[in-house]
């Protein structure tokens, strides 16, 4: 098996990821008829996602879903041109936080995340389409506890060579 060349940051980076509720606990919703049904805390989570992009203007955001107990999404990175811009793992920590804060004084005090989360850099267009398909089908392939165990699309195809972008993926 090749491995992967070195990804080239001085273009936009697209990455992603999943961020899950501790324990698995459905706090923001749930799907009904194949639909996710947003709960006070699932808008909170919304909206406080869509505000990330407005406090740094170095992010782009692009496909995103709020299941019952995870949140799923594509989120664009522009070139680091100052030291103030946050890593991919200072955003998540930041939007993590912004939201616990809020559940917590919305009454939901058992509210927590868990601790990590996954991501994975998109190197291509190709897998830029397949994660974003897999975020906008996520409602209809819906299964409730007891979950059946599913391979991530993404882990598998992006161990072999796949050609670089010769442009960014931006909006």
């Amino acid at each position: 098996m090749k491995p992967l060349p070195p990804h080239n940051y001085s273009y936009n980076t697209c990455y992603f990821f999943t961020i899950s509720v501790k324990d698995r606990k459905h706090f923001f919703g749930s799907v009904k008829s194949k639909a996710i049904c947003l709960s006070v805390y699932g808008s909170i989570a919304h909206s406080q996602w869509y505000r990330m992009e407005q406090q740094h203007p170095y992010i782009w955001l692009h496909s995103f879903v709020i299941m019952p107990d995870h949140i799923q999404g594509i989120l664009e990175m522009k070139p680091n041109r100052t030291k103030r811009n946050k890593t991919l793992t200072g955003l998540i920590g930041l939007y993590k936080a912004s939201v616990a804060k809020k559940i917590h004084l919305a009454g939901g005090k058992e509210f927590a995340w868990q601790s990590s989360f996954y991501y994975h850099t998109i190197r291509n267009y190709q897998i830029y389409c397949t994660a974003t398909e897999y975020i906008q089908n996520k409602p209809l392939r819906w299964t409730p506890p007891p979950y059946s165990i599913r391979p991530n699309p993404f882990n598998r195809a992006c161990r072999f060579y796949l050609p670089l972008l010769q442009q960014p993926i931006s909006k």
